[in-house]
């Protein structure tokens, strides 16, 4: 599962565009629910399956449509060795995704919908840390201590500058 998450992280710009289906209404919610149970469960039973369709739905739309900026993982995606890789490298995907549907205003480019990602991405980090004291990792204590201080919009930003060149 995680080479089949990081090569769909990095291309997930190309399949979308190439395959664009449309999700129904149905799909949207199935969207918004899967990503905030694996935000709040990303140990549950089936949170492998949740992922999978997250994944599949998430890689053939552009409704929402999901931009990935690799500068805002690069220590996770550098972490090879890190038992949840795969699973944080996906969890922004998702929650960028739920964060476009139930702000029907947002833009994929927006910075708040970047926060969005990330935060999800910190949800799970926490849950998989309280579940299993060896992923706790001192990157992702950083951004959780700066999503508490309020600090994470401004990080998200500085890091979105590579990809925003």
């Amino acid at each position: 599962m995680r080479q089949i998450v990081l090569v769909l992280f990095l291309a997930l710009p190309l399949i979308a565009q190439e395959n664009n289906i449309k999700l129904t209404a149905a799909d949207k919610a199935k969207v918004v629910t899967l990503t905030h149970a694996l935000e709040a469960d990303p140990l549950a039973r089936d949170a492998r399956e949740s992922r999978r369709w997250l994944v599949d739905k998430l890689t053939q739309t552009n409704d929402p449509n999901v931009i990935v900026c690799p500068a805002v993982f690069g220590e996770l995606l550098n972490d090879k060795d890190y038992k949840y890789q795969s699973e944080l490298i996906a969890q922004p995907i998702f929650g960028q995704g739920a964060y476009l549907i139930e702000h029907a205003g947002a833009k994929d480019d927006d910075l708040a919908t970047f926060v969005a990602g990330l935060n999800s991405l910190l949800l799970s980090y926490e849950h998989f840390a309280a579940k299993d004291a060896k992923s706790k990792r001192a990157y992702l204590d950083a951004l959780v201590a700066a999503r508490d201080k309020n600090e994470l919009p401004a990080w998200v930003e500085e890091h979105l500058k590579e990809c925003r060149k």
